[in-house]
């Protein structure tokens, strides 16, 4: 059987594919319903198993096709089933350990370490449901998300923004929280459409109190962006409230900037430096290659800036770029742009 891969629009959930085999029959649609469950049934009603294509398991578990490959060329997963003509198709057990994978990587583990373990190893590196239940507050905002409360979750969240600095409400609360429904997507209590509602509210909260701040009082400016084909840019407007709380001008160009773009905006701006987040699931081979050709056409006087947790997996630091592994690191660099 072979299927079709349609892109969904940036922040939507992805969609089912209107598939119809020679037989007439249609195949069940890949849907995330409530309760629980990948959504995507093992068997069709007459015995056709679903499988997916590498993009639509990039869309379902959210680790890029090329760190997909990677993994499967390096440790033997996700093992592909082969189909008679020759194409690559993965069920639901690959996006069960794509999905457990991906979370112990976004918490620092080596994909080379994770790669080895048994299935009920890896439950156990990843599965702190006990201490999230523990944080009454962290219990309650999770509960938001689960009943798509999500006018409480964003007037609570404002409200312990509000109370504390910056790097406070994103260290204490924003990075557990965000941790937990990732916990919870991989453990199959969470879906995709709930990410999604958190990553929405966030944004929603992260910019009213970004706009809360005082005018910058510096005119060094920071352009804030992704690289390229990185479509993940919540790490950007945490970073922009830390830059808003030290009074420092940033400029959200968003995610997936083509290159030439980012270089014309260098060009009108004259910024200080440019601020790239990294999410976690991007492979370090590239990473580099990435940064580095970046550095190559960014002017020298212009600082690279690069911020995220899959920095630490780096062996060696990139001539010309600073790097942040935390937002403490970031918080402290801003602290001193602010005061130089």
């Amino acid at each position: 059987m072979t299927t079709r891969s349609t892109k969904p629009k940036p922040g939507s959930v992805p969609k089912s594919r209107p598939n119809v085999p020679k037989t007439g029959r249609p195949i069940p649609p890949l849907v995330l319903p409530s309760g629980g469950g990948l959504g995507i049934p093992a068997e069709s009603p007459e015995g056709d198993q679903i499988l997916l294509s590498i993009g639509e398991l990039s869309e379902a578990t959210g680790v890029p096709s090329e760190t997909i490959r990677i993994w499967e060329r390096r440790y033997g997963k996700p093992e592909p089933i082969r189909l008679a003509s020759g194409h690559r198709r993965y069920d639901e057990s690959h996006v069960h350990w794509l999905r457990r994978m991906a979370e112990a990587v976004s918490r620092d583990y080596r994909p080379s370490q994770v790669a080895r373990l048994s299935d009920a190893e890896l439950d156990r590196l990843i599965a702190p449901l006990a201490d999230i239940l523990r944080d009454p507050e962290l219990a309650a905002l999770l509960a938001m998300i689960l009943e798509y409360r999500d006018v409480d979750l964003r007037a609570t969240l404002l409200d312990m923004g509000r109370r504390v600095p910056a790097l406070t409400f994103l260290r204490d609360r924003v990075v557990p929280l965000v941790r937990s429904v990732s916990c919870w997507w991989a453990d199959h209590r969470f879906a995709v459409r709930h990410e999604h509602l958190l990553s929405e509210c966030l944004q929603d909260v992260l910019r009213a109190l970004r706009i809360e701040t005082q005018p910058a009082i510096t005119e060094r400016r920071l352009l804030l962006t992704t690289l390229p084909g990185d479509q993940h840019d919540l790490g950007l407007h945490m970073a922009a409230l830390l830059a808003a709380r030290h009074r420092i001008a940033a400029t959200l160009l968003g995610r997936d900037l083509p290159e030439t773009e980012l270089l014309t905006t260098i060009a009108e701006t004259k910024p200080y430096g440019v601020c790239i987040s990294v999410s976690n699931l991007v492979g370090a081979s590239q990473l580099v290659r990435d940064l580095a050709e970046l550095r190559a056409v960014v002017p020298p006087q212009v600082a690279l800036i690069v911020g995220g947790a899959s920095l630490r997996s780096l062996k060696r630091s990139i001539p010309g770029i600073t790097h942040l592994a935390t937002f403490v690191d970031l918080d402290h660099h801003l602290a001193a742009l602010a005061t130089d």
